[in-house]
């Protein structure tokens, strides 16, 4: 029984495309053109991601992407699954709408189909009666496979946005609640009825 190379296995697993035929070349060449492929998409996708250019976005996802915020769960509970491009647009769509973003990126990192951006993300999230601002520190994680975007996953530290919402139901409330009469001093009740009548 004859055994199968390496890169004969790769082609009999893969079809003979795709990742196998990358694997021909030496890795010292394939890992640079690959990351900087990515980083070339990557960045494209992060612009349009914090502009909310969903059209252009659109155009660097691929059919079966996947978003995923893990650390959004506690905070606003399980999210519908979000897989594929309608699945994901329709998301953001509706899910950013009453969303302001400004991304201050603080390094940005890629290798090989990974891009990996940490930053601080200052957003305005427009509830009825009150603005909520927060700025709060955020990683995201892209990965590109022929030239699309095919996994996204945020990766957000929610505590400044819970303390912000937290302190903006306080002037609601107020406004909420019924006007407090000053109750009177006996002294001053007194003083009242024994003011005499005008006649």
């Amino acid at each position: 029984m004859r055994f199968l190379t390496t890169t004969a296995l790769l082609l009999a697993l893969t079809g003979g495309c795709g990742f196998a035929a990358e694997s021909r070349d030496p890795v010292e060449v394939r890992f640079p053109r690959i990351t900087a492929a990515t980083q070339i998409v990557a960045d494209a996708y992060i612009r349009a991601y914090f502009d909310k250019d969903w059209d252009a976005l659109s155009e660097l996802a691929a059919e079966a992407i996947s978003f995923n915020d893990p650390t959004g769960k506690l905070v606003f509970g399980e999210p519908p699954p979000r897989h594929g491009k309608v699945a994901v647009l329709q998301s953001f769509r509706s899910g950013y709408a009453s969303l302001e973003m400004r991304f201050s990126s603080l390094r940005s990192m890629y290798s090989g189909e990974h891009a990996f951006y940490e930053g601080t993300l200052a957003w305005d999230l427009n509830l009825p009666g009150r603005v909520v601002k927060s700025e709060v520190p955020m990683i995201v994680v892209l990965k590109v496979v022929d030239a699309k975007v095919i996994s996204h996953s945020d990766f957000v530290d929610y505590q400044p946005f819970i303390d912000a919402e937290v302190a903006s139901r306080e002037p609601v409330a107020a406004l909420d609640s019924p006007p407090q009469r000053r109750a009177k001093s006996p002294a001053a009740a007194r003083s009242r009825s024994a003011r005499p009548v005008a006649r």
